[in-house]
């Protein structure tokens, strides 16, 4: 199968992802004569929430791919190439721990095996898995799964079924083994990329992930932008480290952290840095600064839902409190640190000011401040709080909140039914005052 493994390194590797180069695969093949009915590749991830990427490729008109049987499915896709379709699941840990997978050929692969080959021809695929059972009900005749040996990318497994009406020939099986090596190759360069760009993603957000992978890592490769920047802490965070040790204070802070993230992530912002019990977060100005603002605004709002929602709930021993700081102005993002450990970062006055003015909402008991820049976007919507001394500014400056933000929610409303001693929540209390 010599023109199949030119064809992978030549036109293969010009393919942008995955799912394009398992197409053009199929299609290659298919024209070998293999009369390929479906082919599944298993991608182990690098993520925090998915252990694998699995692409069904299924040729035109062989009929419906059931999706994995299995809870584990935290998202699906499908991408169609003229008849032919690619189903893409993501799916998360302990997926590999459930039957669905450890009584499939694929386990076999991961145990060590090079290769299982079921005919279906009889009435009993051999050996005998409920995939073979489901394919053989579609029309297939014959299946060959075989493990992919990848440098950086183990459990990398990829199987083929056949429709023909005499299922593989010696020699379609030998091509398939031909092309293995190569394949791996092929795939690995993007399972390599698709890892870099998902840690990324989950240590940087995904827009600062894009911004590094397309820069040179040089110290001080910074570039000038807009964006609405704000600072939120968790309100007595620290004190309450007496009262649900070290494992409440992490489980309070990913509770926390958990809702900040549903909240503007569908509104475009980013969480550029967790900082202990606090969070850096911005929505970059793409136009119009006070479409920036409405959505940073509309995301704090959610926000305050979702935390009186589990504050209502019996997920945490004591409620959680948090403010939160708007400025919208320029800002310097990219590269900076030491030379041989960077961080990609913004920096700036408007960060600065508006890490400043996150402790006014403290002192002015309010959830959510925000600065003249961002009032004057939509100043029906706020009212003038005074002007204020903030550490480490010149001057006084205006300070503003939500006009229906009327009643302060930083002090934890739970007592003593729920396990808060008098003293301690007095303590408590007075130290958010």
């Amino acid at each position: 199968m010599k023109q199949i493994q030119d064809w992978l390194l030549s036109k293969g590797r010009g393919y942008a992802t995955v799912v394009e180069l398992l197409n053009g695969l199929c299609v290659e093949l298919n024209r070998a004569e293999l009369s390929l009915f479906r082919v599944n590749l298993l991608l182990p991830t690098l993520h925090s929430e998915r252990v694998s990427s699995v692409y069904v490729w299924k040729a035109g008109g062989s009929g419906f791919v059931a999706p994995p049987k299995t809870d584990k499915i935290l998202s699906e896709e499908v991408y169609r190439f003229d008849n032919n379709h690619v189903f893409v699941y993501e799916t998360g840990h302990g997926h590999m721990s459930e039957d669905v997978f450890q009584n499939s050929p694929f386990y076999l692969l991961q145990a060590g095996w090079s290769e299982v080959r079921c005919r279906l021809h009889g009435s009993t695929p051999e050996p005998s898995f409920p995939i073979l059972d489901d394919l053989k009900s579609m029309g297939a005749t014959d299946y060959i799964a075989v493990s992919l040996e990848m440098v950086h990318a183990d459990d990398s497994f990829i199987s083929f079924s056949t429709s023909s009406s005499t299922g593989f020939s010696e020699r379609d099986i030998e091509d398939i083994r031909s092309i293995r090596s190569i394949l791996a190759q092929s795939i690995e360069v993007h399972s390599t990329r698709i890892s870099m760009e998902s840690v990324l993603a989950t240590y940087l957000g995904p827009r600062s992930a894009q911004a590094v992978l397309k820069s040179n890592l040089r110290r001080g490769d910074i570039h000038t932008l807009e964006a609405v920047v704000g600072f939120v802490d968790i309100r007595g965070f620290t004190e309450s480290g007496g009262l649900v040790g070290n494992s409440g204070l992490v489980r309070r802070a990913n509770h926390f952290y958990q809702c900040l993230y549903d909240s503007i992530t569908p509104n475009g912002g980013e969480i550029s840095k967790f900082i202990g019990d606090g969070a850096l977060v911005l929505f970059y100005v793409d136009g119009d600064p006070a479409e920036a603002s409405a959505r940073a605004l509309l995301s704090l709002q959610k926000l305050e839902g979702l935390i009186d929602a589990l504050n209502e709930s019996d997920q945490l021993e004591h409620d959680l409190g948090f403010g939160v700081a708007l400025h919208l102005g320029a800002v310097e993002q990219g590269n900076i640190g030491a030379a041989s450990r960077l961080d990609f970062t913004v920096i700036g006055s408007t960060v600065n000011l508006a890490s400043r003015f996150e402790g006014l909402s403290k002192r002015l008991g309010r959830r959510i401040v925000v600065t003249q820049a961002v009032a004057n976007c939509t100043p029906e919507r706020f009212e003038h709080l005074g002007d204020h001394v903030v550490r480490g500014v010149d001057g006084e400056q205006a300070v503003y909140g939500l006009a229906e933000d009327k009643v302060s929610p930083i002090t934890p409303t739970r007592g003593q039914e729920d396990g808060w001693r008098g003293s301690e929540r007095r303590t408590l209390t007075n130290s958010l005052e």
